[in-house]
């Protein structure tokens, strides 16, 4: 990707922290995204290099390319990539050409962001449960998909994982989107790895047990049944993975 466009994603990141990441409905906390100090009219970083700013004008056009950001993954979420167009999201938002066009080059180059500042928010989100010590291992992973299960079910079933239909849409169409969403993939497989590995040493699993096989085909494995919910409008294919993830592939009842 050209370093432009690395640039222009990075600032749209820095944009949707400042006001709070609304593409999951769940504001980041401030102070330790880079954003700097509201009260010295400054920004840190090399958002600004350090130089005075007019925040009015920096939350104006943040606020409308944040805008185009929930937009955009609501958009994409229900009709996929290809059948989203540029035009339909700036509209549903109300943000004008000029504002979008600062930022991004192209569809791609939106698209691409929209996966960076999901893919950073739901890792916090795995963090949050599968680094949550007072629980067992066991029943972290039970609250990961018991969570999924209820994502589904609210949105009735017609969205799925943005990542992973983003995947099936994209991967054989175009090579960086491939890439940016296996980096995705890998980065939750080694966290799901992690709890496994500490599920595996506290006698809480079968000890024979690889955990990054047994990871790998948790992210496989849980992407399929999502998609057979979806098709299905029922939680049954996840219901039927998790059974048989826990009693399989860890040796757990």
């Amino acid at each position: 990707m050209p370093a432009s466009a690395f640039t222009q994603q990075s600032a749209l990141l820095r944009c949707l922290h400042a006001l709070g990441d609304n593409i999951q409905i769940q504001p980041l906390s401030h102070g330790d995204d880079g954003v700097g100090d509201r009260s010295t009219g400054r920004i840190a970083g090399d958002f600004a290099n350090e130089r005075l700013v007019d925040f009015e004008c920096v939350d104006r056009k943040a606020s409308q390319v944040a805008q185009a950001g929930v937009s955009g993954a609501d958009l994409i979420g229900l009709k996929g990539f290809g059948a989203t167009g540029i035009n339909g999201v700036l509209t549903s938002a109300g943000v004008p050409k000029g504002s979008f066009y600062h930022y991004f080059r192209s569809k791609n180059d939106f698209g691409l962001a929209i996966i960076d500042s999901f893919a950073e928010k739901y890792d916090k989100k795995l963090d949050r449960i599968l680094n949550d010590t007072s629980r067992s291992c066991l029943d972290r992973l039970r609250a990961y998909f018991d969570t999924g299960q209820e994502t589904m079910t609210s949105c009735e079933f017609t969205r799925g994982c943005l990542i992973g239909n983003l995947g099936q849409e994209l991967a054989g169409q175009d090579e960086v989107f491939r890439k940016r969403l296996d980096t995705v993939f890998k980065g939750w497989e080694k966290r799901f790895e992690r709890c496994i590995e500490e599920a595996r040493l506290a006698g809480e699993v079968d000890e024979s047990i690889d955990p990054a096989d047994v990871a790998s085909f948790l992210v496989s494995g849980w992407e399929g049944a999502i998609l057979r919910a979806k098709v299905l409008k029922s939680t049954e294919p996840m219901e039927r993975f998790v059974s048989v993830f826990f009693r399989q592939c860890l040796g757990a009842a």
